[in-house]
């Protein structure tokens, strides 16, 4: 089963959900984890390869649009290529839950003061909890 992890981020912003995305993104990679970014679109994915350029001065992030033909330590995309690898996080940024494979070890999921992005998370979190996965909650201050 995978362990799911609700962040809980202070204001209601997209761009504040996505700048924390990149800031988990770049953990991960110092850390050696490979990172899949799922977004709802082909415009917020691009969005975040932007933004992963740019979100933290002296930051880098290897990363790239998927499907892609070169690997890269993070991907961005609607859909993972494939399955991911037993070791990578993925980072949810859709308002549907990630279906995670029997192989699948870590999804984090960003949540916002947004009330609709609230329920929206409360409903992704009773999927997760009913499909037997372990579920965390992580409350982020806004100085992170």
């Amino acid at each position: 089963m995978a362990r799911i992890d609700f962040y809980i981020l202070a204001g209601s912003s997209p761009q504040n959900r996505e700048r924390f995305a990149c800031r988990l993104a770049e953990k991960a990679y110092k850390s050696g984890v490979p990172t899949f970014l799922r977004t709802e679109n082909a415009h917020q994915s691009q969005r975040l390869d932007d933004l992963l350029w740019t979100f933290r001065p002296g930051s880098f992030v290897p990363h790239g649009l998927a499907p892609q033909a070169t690997p890269t330590p993070v991907h961005i995309g609607e859909q993972a290529e494939n399955d991911p690898r037993a070791d990578t996080l993925v980072i949810n940024l859709c308002q549907t839950p990630f279906s995670p494979s029997p192989t699948t070890a870590r999804i984090a999921e960003l949540v916002d003061d947004d009330p609709q992005q609230r329920q929206l998370a409360r409903d992704r979190f009773r999927a997760y909890r009913a499909q037997g996965h372990e579920v965390n909650t992580h409350e982020v201050r806004a100085d992170r």
